[in-house]
């Protein structure tokens, strides 16, 4: 998998808008925080077009996400929002594009899409907080983010270990639980094997992240996989369930006899942490760590 340059100071860095429409005051301050950082930002006017439940319909979005990856002056892409939309532009993209900019890609949500389209193209991306949400981040969230992009070393991410006792590497590979499972059965669902899947939701009651997981491993998915790395799952448990939201991810995951570590500090929340998806780490279900390789 490879890995686009770090950044420096002064690299500019797109905001286009591949899935939901989004509010301009969350936008400009996510804007700010980056510049504040010391990159330049781009972004197309249409961005902030509305088209129903998306940032303009699937012609304008995907045209704005070529444009960044055939712009050399464009060194990271960075998504404004979540929400849904991505996976409509997966057939549009060619893998061999993503491929040729080896660019930076950020956000997290449904742009896990895109993170499976970076992974199709053998490039690393950055599983982290969008523009929107930016603000809403924590400073320490933040300031990891940013020093992912710069080339500084990535720290272990630590949860608890709730299956197996053993140590496995693969590159970490994943993201949002739902969107991976609607891209069952597409082009757009990346290959897990030989990987450490990474997995986190947000509002799914415990029956759906049942159902989607169902899914995911009836199709096949999870055949090859070596290991779990289960995120935050937020607001996912039900008031007065006798089980929590991660006893239904480890029902349905143990019977394949891969280590589990979960309860680890990525997803939707302020606290989340930013990790790169498809470079090398070490889970240690013992430990109940989670530590990059290089």
């Amino acid at each position: 998998m490879r890995m686009p340059e770090p950044l420096k100071t002064g690299d500019q860095i797109r905001i286009v808008a591949p899935s939901s429409s989004f509010a301009r005051d969350r936008f400009d301050a996510g804007v700010e925080i980056i510049e504040a950082m010391g990159f330049a930002t781009s972004f197309d006017d249409s961005i902030f077009s509305t088209d129903r439940f998306l940032a303009g319909n699937d012609d304008r979005r995907v045209a704005e996400l070529r444009a960044a990856l055939a712009d050399p002056e464009v060194r990271c892409i960075w998504v404004a929002r979540g929400g849904y939309g991505a996976t409509r532009l997966l057939p549009l993209v060619e893998v061999a594009e993503v491929a040729r900019a080896d660019k930076w890609l950020v956000g997290f949500s449904d742009v896990t899409a895109l993170h499976g389209l970076w992974s199709r193209a053998g490039c690393a991306s950055v599983h982290g907080a969008n523009v929107t949400t930016l603000g809403n981040w924590s400073l320490d969230a933040r300031a990891e983010l940013f020093g992912l992009l710069r080339g500084e070393k990535r720290a272990a991410l630590r949860g608890r270990g709730v299956w197996g006792e053993t140590s496995v590497a693969g590159p970490l590979i994943g993201g949002n639980l739902t969107v991976l499972a609607a891209m069952t059965g597409t082009v757009g669902l990346p290959s897990f094997a030989g990987a450490v899947v990474l997995l986190e939701d947000v509002g799914e009651r415990p029956y759906r992240l049942d159902r989607t997981l169902t899914q995911l491993l009836q199709a096949g998915a999870f055949a090859d996989v070596v290991g779990f790395a289960i995120g935050q799952l937020t607001e996912c448990d039900e008031s007065g369930a006798n089980f929590s939201a991660l006893d239904s991810v480890v029902d349905v995951l143990s019977p394949l006899g891969r280590p589990i570590v979960a309860e680890l500090p990525v997803g939707h929340e302020p606290s989340s942490r930013a990790v790169m998806l498809g470079l090398e780490v070490v889970l240690d279900s013992r430990a109940g760590t989670v530590t990059p390789r290089r």
